[in-house]
């Protein structure tokens, strides 16, 4: 595959600062190299996106709003590109939206649980990880330290040289995955700590 375009989803339920910081974080680490374009519901379901894009990226945000703009032609499409080769990358919301099932806060007045039709992750995004998560503040977003398996990756340590075994991200209402009891193809790459 040899996309110009990383495509960043900008529809209903984005989290606009999210979207704001992702697209300058893009073009910061990958704008040498690629166009990053926002891009709407109506770019997916009708434009030929899939000859030129090398990375579709569903940020954070609401996954509900996403089901509702794309469930059907518009993730049968997406599905078929990530399996010719195309990649997906969900963060937050787009994460539990790229699971076969979103358990978000079950039992709450925040409750959202139920099956998603992309499912390349094939268990369960369960959240929040932490507590304190509000959709109308900052006041539940921390920076957690993840640890990062090196082993996982399948390289040489000798290639890692100084790049660190723990790293600092933003969170603010996250998942975690859970895979299927019969899944063992899942490969985890980075953790949450224990705590």
């Amino acid at each position: 595959m040899s996309g110009l375009n990383v495509l960043v989803y900008s529809g209903p339920g984005v989290s606009l600062n999210g979207r704001a910081y992702l697209l300058r974080t893009l073009r910061q680490f990958l704008g040498h190299r690629y166009a990053i374009i926002p891009i709407g519901a109506d770019t997916l379901r009708a434009e030929p996106w899939e000859t030129k894009a090398v990375l579709l990226v569903m940020p954070g945000g609401r996954d509900m709003p996403y089901m509702a703009e794309l469930n059907g032609p518009v993730n049968t499409r997406i599905r078929a590109w990530v399996a010719s080769g195309g990649r997906y990358l969900g963060i937050c919301a787009g994460g539990y939206y790229g699971s076969a099932r979103c358990e978000f806060e079950p039992g709450t007045d925040k409750q959202v649980v139920g099956d998603r039709e992309l499912a390349f992750f094939p268990g369960t995004c369960m959240g929040c990880a932490y507590e304190g998560f509000n959709y109308k503040s900052e006041e539940g977003a921390r920076a957690v330290e993840a640890i990062v398996d090196r082993s996982a990756f399948g390289v040489a340590e000798s290639l890692w040289r100084d790049d660190p075994t723990k790293i600092r991200i933003h969170y603010n209402g996250g998942g975690y995955f859970v895979p299927r009891a019969d899944d063992n193809s899942t490969r985890v790459l980075v953790r949450y700590p224990d705590d």
